[in-house]
């Protein structure tokens, strides 16, 4: 505690050895402060703050793209409100005589006010789709007329969005009627093509029209299979209902080999002829494999009738020819 004191004491006989030294310092930091701070130009700034519905400006849109952040809409609204052509109409509300500036007078007037760092600026409100026009200048009036100005365009504009997004609506609106009319036509044209090609069109997917060629093939085959039944049912009915067996026939000249009973080769026979008659749903006269079965089938016929004439050369046997059917 003594040292402290003693510390104390020290500094302040230090200050007081060189108090005209900081006296004369602080009223010339004083002094010329002062100075500066009277040579500094006047600084006004004039703000507003606006509700922009922003859903408004592309009503079109809504619900369709994603919502831009608070960023982007500060970007937009800013090159959409303090565009070139705005800013113009704001240098000739503000000043009336701008159509007499120069040139580069007139073109420093613009880039002055579309500067971002000293120009208008534009930001939040701290609100959901509140922003702030803000403007600085040495003469507080001009300040107040810009800001004013921008915000009268603004207005003007705002009060257009309705007009314009009404005849958008209306010209989308006949837009797609139009195209509903095509869409009908086209539609119907559709169905016809689809009618006209029923089981030409690949990749159908189990639609009507395919649905309707499957049960036609599906037709076409019971009608085979209802051919083929009628056929054993008629050969059937023949051998109950009593035909003489042919036993060994002359076979002298032409002879039909159906005429000829073999049951081994007319059940092989009858099995190519059902072959025969699925492929030629399926296939033409000239594909190899009806050729083949053709071929085939002229083969055991002419095997029945050689085997018949070898039978005439064996011993007589009455039942040797007899249906299986007579002999149950």
């Amino acid at each position: 505690m003594d040292d402290l004191t003693a510390q104390l004491l020290a500094h302040l006989k230090g200050i007081w050895k060189y108090r005209w030294v900081a006296i004369i310092a602080a009223w010339v930091i004083t002094i010329v402060g002062s100075f500066i701070v009277y040579e500094l130009p006047d600084d006004y700034q004039a703000s507003a703050r606006i509700y922009v519905d922003t859903r408004s400006i592309l009503p079109l849109m809504t619900g369709v793209t994603i919502a831009p952040n608070m960023e982007k809409q500060i970007s937009i609204m800013s090159r959409t409100l303090i565009s070139r052509p705005n800013v113009e109409r704001v240098v000739g509300m503000v000043d009336p005589d701008s159509k007499n500036m120069g040139t580069k007078e007139y073109e420093s007037t613009v880039t002055g006010l579309m500067n971002p760092l000293t120009g208008i600026k534009l930001g939040t409100a701290g609100g959901p789709n509140l922003f702030t026009i803000s403007y600085n200048h040495s003469d507080r009036e001009y300040a107040k007329d810009v800001v004013q100005s921008l915000l009268t365009i603004f207005v003007e504009g705002n009060l257009g969005i309705d007009e314009s997004s009404a005849e958008a609506l209306r010209f989308i609106d006949e837009q797609i009627k139009d195209y509903e009319e095509k869409l009908v036509i086209q539609e119907k044209d559709l169905k016809a093509f689809k009618q006209k090609n029923i089981g030409l069109m690949p990749g159908q997917g189990g639609d009507y029209y395919s649905k309707l060629a499957i049960a036609a093939e599906n037709l076409n085959k019971t009608k085979l299979e209802l051919r083929e039944s009628e056929r054993a049912r008629d050969s059937i009915k023949q051998q109950i209902t009593g035909d003489e067996p042919i036993l060994l026939m002359d076979i002298s000249g032409d002879i039909n080999p159906s005429s000829i009973v073999n049951i081994d080769i007319d059940a092989r026979i009858e099995e190519l002829r059902t072959n025969l008659d699925t492929l030629s749903l399926n296939f033409t006269e000239q594909h190899p494999d009806i050729i083949n079965t053709r071929r085939l089938i002229t083969q055991l016929e002419d095997r029945k009738i050689e085997e018949a004439k070898h039978l005439k050369t064996d011993s007589f046997d009455p039942g040797r020819n007899y249906s299986p059917m007579l002999q149950q």
